[in-house]
């Protein structure tokens, strides 16, 4: 049974919005003359009890996801409209190859691995035929979406039987260490990167990159990164209690972002964990391979972008800096595995500075530095975010309230005891 759905506000606000109006519907009624299936419409329907507040941050986030998975796959002259805040238009033309209720089956099938859990349970996501159009809204029936989206796997790694693969039962075996890394500019303490290790029987212990080599499959990759988003979460907590800035840095490996199957179990797990806190969770993108360009590494941001405050990107030393990633990303390096001698890995770090600077103003960091000169190097070379084990060992035994609270000169005190 069809129904009409009214305008949004933006039919009653001022001439100038209600001429928009006019026009839309001018153009959905001439792609209606070259056939019924030119128009779609994507609806949310929200759960019961959805206060303002909550539809407002509700709706930003779906306007990301929309707007991203969108560029994707919608062809140059297909429209993508905002009908109200939960509903979009697509309108093609004529001569577009995949009518519009077709694209909308395909933007449907991919905002569908973005729904899982957290504050997205409940919500209904429909795609309706657009049978005709009047002052008053559009006429619409419903129609099914696919069923034949990306399957989801249920998130269990803490408790691993015997007879499991070594990279497996490793995944149970998990702690986690929380560095300080200093915001130079603001000389303040506001974000910890979540650094997860694995405890070996023998009593070695091994970080990601030591355990990444044991992965026989990338799906050791998606349990990795939904472990270490659990893991995060429990110290969120204990930053929202203290002060309204701090913010936790969570890393996601490459594959896990730009993967379907990977990036729908991590949302799975994020969106259930934290889906109203991503203002207070920064990620980091890491593993990159050397073959991915620039249009590889943007397409993984852009994945991340609307689920968390800042994306890190942590890059090689020779990477190709040519190209705009947008807002909220900061691009950087981390030297933790890095055994060259200081001279070389400080020429770099230099290198990487003046390449950023043409870059354009990207925020840039550096993560892992294990030596005081390093650690000096490192901000005198101009990197805005610093993370380094001289830095965590100054700040031991403060208190988050002293991180946050301007702490003494930490370029002062590096300088005072290196040797």
């Amino acid at each position: 049974m069809g129904e009409i759905i009214k305008y949004g506000l933006a039919e009653n606000t001022d001439a100038l919005q209600a001429d928009y109006w006019k026009l839309q519907r001018l153009l959905i009624t001439d792609a209606l003359h070259h056939g019924g299936d030119h128009v779609a419409l994507i609806r949310f329907d929200l759960f019961e009890n959805c206060d303002a507040q909550m539809k407002k941050q509700m709706s930003q986030v779906l306007h990301s996801i929309v707007n991203l998975e969108a560029q994707n796959i919608l062809p140059d002259h297909a429209s993508l409209t905002l009908f109200n805040d939960f509903a979009y238009l697509i309108i093609t033309r004529k001569d577009n190859a995949e009518p519009a209720l077709m694209l909308g089956h395909k933007l449907c099938q991919l905002i569908e691995t973005h729904l899982h859990g957290g504050a997205f349970h409940g919500m209904d996501l429909s795609l309706w035929h657009v049978r005709g159009v009047n002052a008053q809204g559009l006429d619409i029936e419903p129609l099914t979406v696919p069923t034949e989206t990306v399957q989801i796997q249920e998130t269990s790694v803490t408790v691993v039987p015997d007879n499991q693969p070594e990279g497996l039962a490793l995944l149970g075996k998990a702690s986690f260490d929380y560095l300080p890394v200093w915001n130079v500019r603001k000389n303040v303490v506001s974000s910890f990167e979540c650094i997860p290790r694995w405890h070996l029987d023998d009593g070695e212990i091994l970080d990601e990159a030591d355990l990444s080599q044991r992965f026989q499959a990338h799906d050791m990759e998606y349990a990795l990164d939904a472990q270490t988003m659990h893991h995060a979460v429990d110290q969120i907590v204990d930053v929202i209690e203290h002060d309204a800035m701090a913010t936790i840095i969570v890393p996601v490996h490459y594959d896990t972002v730009v993967e379907d199957a990977g990036f729908g179990h991590f949302i799975q797990a994020y969106n259930d964990l934290t889906s109203m806190w991503r203002d207070r969770i920064s990620m980091e993108i890491k593993c990159i391979p050397e073959q991915a360009g620039f249009e590889d590494v943007h397409y993984a941001v852009r994945r991340l972008q609307p689920y968390c405050a800042l994306v890190y990107l942590q890059v090689p030393f020779g990477f190709d800096l040519s190209g705009d990633f947008g807002g909220n990303v900061c691009i950087g390096l981390d030297v933790t595995h890095d055994r060259r001698d200081e001279i070389e890995i400080i020429a770099d770090m230099e290198s990487f500075i003046a390449r950023a600077g043409n870059f354009g103003a990207v925020q840039t960091h550096v993560l892992g530095l294990r030596t005081v000169s390093l650690s000096v190097a490192a901000i005198c070379a101009g990197f805005d975010y610093v993370g380094s084990h001289p830095i965590d060992k100054e700040l031991e035994g403060w208190g988050l309230d002293d991180f946050l609270i301007k702490p003494i000169d930490l370029y002062k005190r590096l300088l005072k005891n290196k040797k």
